[in-house]
């Protein structure tokens, strides 16, 4: 049996990890804000490219049920949720910002059952739930390099998760548009067309909109938000999208958040950075939980 949907999953959690990194180390430098405003607009320049080049398929119209689906979920998973998430991120440091996207299979579970009638087994849900906990536990035995203010330590879990229900979510308004028999990459670009319509209009308003073209002349800040744009706007939620179409919201949204489980093999090797014995333990169980709902 091919796990499609699974390993599509765990290949999103690796451009998960690398692009935390790139858009926390970009936002340090001109904002959380900045940085999501200008990777969207790299994300949808990209994802035309590839539906016209590629897909070449025409996207269904405006007001049909699929097209609302994934506006929203555009608008309310990289509209607000990653805005949530990308302060926290700056607040509180990437590993810990992703420790609070630990809840998104939670919620995942929860709406997937909800509105769109998923059941799992008991089993399913243990090993969801051992996953979790080892995730979370990887998370918070890993400390930053990055240094925070404990006094912003509230205020980026808030956001973080914030965050992690924004994006569960915009996974459960994609997989319901995908539904009508759209493909992956056509659905990202509506969410990434509707998501980029909503920020523009937002900094518009607020007069910030030519401003935020402007830090792009900071030092290797293009290439930093270029390079997050394509690992995870684009590659990453096509992956991602890729799984919620082929297994259950809340197994696929617990594959993509170990994240931070990957995060610590790239870090020992491009960083060199020290991995305790319990690390070292909760990562083994996490991919143990992993391994378990891949043959449940």
């Amino acid at each position: 049996m091919v796990y499609i949907g699974e390993i599509a999953a765990v290949l999103t959690a690796f451009c998960w990890s690398i692009n935390s990194i790139l858009f926390a180390n970009a936002g340090r430098k001109i904002g959380s804000r900045s940085v999501n405003h200008i990777r969207l607009w790299f994300a949808l320049i990209l994802l035309a490219a590839a539906q016209l080049l590629i897909i070449r398929e025409p996207l269904p119209g405006l007001l049909s049920p699929a097209c609302i689906f994934l506006a929203l979920s555009g608008i309310i998973g990289f509209f607000i949720g990653d805005s949530f998430l990308f302060e926290s991120f700056v607040l509180i440091g990437p590993r810990m910002g992703m420790l609070m996207m630990t809840a998104v299979p939670i919620f995942s579970v929860f709406l997937g059952w909800v509105f769109l009638n998923e059941k799992l087994t008991p089993w399913q849900l243990t090993a969801i739930g051992v996953t979790v906990v080892s995730i979370a536990f990887v998370t918070k035995d890993k400390k930053d390099n990055s240094s925070f203010h404990h006094r912003h330590l509230l205020k980026g879990i808030l956001f973080g998760i914030g965050g992690a229900l924004g994006q569960a979510i915009g996974l459960m308004l994609s997989k319901r548009g995908m539904q009508e028999g759209i493909n992956p990459v056509s659905a990202n670009l509506i969410r990434v067309m509707a998501a980029t319509a909503a920020i523009s209009i937002f900094l518009i308003v607020y007069k910030k909109f030519f401003a935020d073209f402007g830090k792009l002349k900071q030092k290797g800040i293009t290439l930093r938000i270029f390079g997050g744009a394509l690992i995870g706007p684009v590659i990453g939620v096509v992956l991602s999208l890729v799984a919620i179409l082929y297994t259950e919201l809340g197994i696929a949204s617990t594959l993509m958040a170990t994240a931070p489980v990957v995060m610590i093999p790239l870090s020992r090797i491009f960083y060199r950075e020290h991995i305790t014995a319990k690390t070292l333990f909760w990562t083994c169980v996490a991919f143990a939980g992993t391994s378990w709902l891949f043959f449940l």
